[in-house]
């Protein structure tokens, strides 16, 4: 959707476009780095700090809650840039005193922050470029702590779109494990294939991020931690090239897909090394995990389909993934 023009008449910019941000910012919700939206918040703080007029002051320091809500939304991914958290911390002051009742003293000090906040801003653009062009992941954690749905934020042009993929900053602010040991990729002919159900014990536990880059699956993950209060709970979600989106397994779990599409290619990034000795795995079909899946199993590896049930293994799972807890404490 294209951005309107901000309004151009002088005074009328000074006192609207707070408000007209706001609007738009609400309109467009993954797109909030549109240069038009930032380039005029950053001429309203402008004329803001060169505004003589306290009225056109008070109004501005009222209205600076919704910049600052907007500013915030830019910068709800961008941990690790220094001076995008000056700016958002410039912003929370400001918008305590914009709060306040009108005491000439409490303007006076969101001024001088709001002065502040516009100099950082516009260090960061011209140093950082980070409000036009920061591309961040959307994490989205499920029902089984630790694991997280990931999705990408395009940015799209003339020439198609651009979006990242993985970040350690990212991973660390959101409790992940940002290690990559090894990067694997895996081609499925035909609809109906199933791979899993995989894990390795501790501690050769893996992390796993799975993305499918072409074609379609349906990714399905097991609780295989003994102390959790999901154990044996699992969550089903699809990937497929069109969402781009990603599924971050944590450690002690286990992992399966079923492809839901002729020719479909995964990846995954693993955060240990694959360790035959340590290799473990659940039947697909297992009673107890009750696994819906969409398509009857037309092709299977041998390997996966002799896991044994769990009630047979569930003893010695639980002995050695319970291991782990007290080596990681």
């Amino acid at each position: 959707m294209r951005v309107p023009s901000p309004p151009q008449n002088r005074t009328t910019f000074i006192c609207v476009p707070l408000v007209w941000l706001d609007v738009s910012c609400a309109k467009q919700p993954r797109r909030l780095s549109n240069s038009r939206l930032f380039l005029a918040s950053i001429k309203t703080i402008d004329r803001i700090e060169a505004s003589k007029r306290p009225w056109l002051r008070r109004t501005a320091v009222k209205s600076v809650r919704i910049y600052g809500k907007y500013l915030r939304m830019l910068l709800n991914k961008s941990h690790g840039n220094g001076a995008a958290w000056r700016t958002h911390r410039c912003l929370k002051h400001v918008e305590s005193h914009s709060l306040s009742r009108g005491v000439p003293d409490d303007y006076t000090k969101a001024d001088r922050s709001m002065q502040a906040c516009g100099r950082v801003t516009r260090r960061a653009v011209a140093f950082d470029n980070i409000f036009v062009w920061q591309v961040v992941m959307i994490f989205t954690e499920t029902k089984l702590k630790g694991a997280f749905i990931i999705d990408i934020e395009r940015r799209e042009d003339s020439r198609g779109f651009f979006a990242r993929a993985f970040c350690q900053n990212e991973f660390k602010a959101h409790g992940l494990k940002p290690t990559i040991a090894q990067a694997n990729l895996a081609s499925n002919i035909k609809k109906g294939t199933l791979r899993g159900m995989h894990f390795q014990y501790p501690p050769a536990a893996e992390t796993k991020l799975v993305r499918c880059t072409r074609g379609a699956i349906l990714d399905i993950i097991v609780d295989l931690r003994p102390e959790s209060s999901t154990y044996l709970q699992h969550v089903a979600v699809e990937l497929n090239e069109d969402n781009q989106r990603a599924l971050y397994v944590p450690e002690r779990f286990a992992h399966g897909y079923q492809v839901l599409r002729d020719k479909t290619d995964t990846s995954y990034q693993v955060g240990e090394f694959y360790t035959p000795e340590a290799e473990g795995g659940l039947m697909y079909n297992d009673p107890r995990l009750k696994l819906s899946w969409p398509l009857p199993v037309s092709i299977i590896s041998e390997k996966d389909e002799k896991f044994a049930p769990l009630d047979r293994i569930e003893p010695e799972l639980k002995r050695k993934m319970t291991v782990a807890v007290s080596e990681f404490a």
